[in-house]
């Protein structure tokens, strides 16, 4: 996947504003042991039009840094280069809002994944990214 590009699409029910989309590469060669993972992110700012009214509530949001810890799943994985072990991916939920129009699942367990070399995609929205709103 060197050079690959990677797409999401952002729920049509945004509510207009600014946000930061914050894209996260974890490298889990080390997350067998507390303080093994690596974290890579990076942001982009963006700002969304229209009159749509959707947001997360207010116990959907997390705060970077805290919005998870060493010891989380998917951020300590001893078993992660075990293919057949579910990859949990860390953090919270998708927001119900996301999924209330899709009818889709907040499931972040991926399987298999754990042994597909040394660094994962971890996002959330979507799969793909965590869409946070500057105020």
């Amino acid at each position: 996947m060197v050079g690959a590009w990677a797409t999401a699409t952002l729920p049509e029910t945004l509510a207009p504003g600014n946000y930061i989309v914050r894209f996260e590469i974890i490298s889990l060669h080390f997350a067998t042991v507390e303080g093994g993972a690596e974290f890579y992110p990076a942001c982009t700012q963006l700002t969304i039009g229209g009159s749509q009214t959707g947001q997360p509530e207010s116990h959907e949001l997390v705060t970077f840094p805290g919005a998870y810890s060493d010891t989380d799943p998917g951020i300590l994985d001893q078993s992660q280069f075990d293919p057949k072990v579910e990859y949990i991916f860390p953090g919270p939920p998708v927001a119900a809002f996301v999924n209330a129009k899709a009818g889709g699942s907040t499931s972040t367990g991926v399987q298999g994944v754990g042994n597909h070399g040394s660094a994962l995609l971890v996002c959330y929205m979507l799969g793909l990214l965590i869409i946070t709103s500057l105020l």
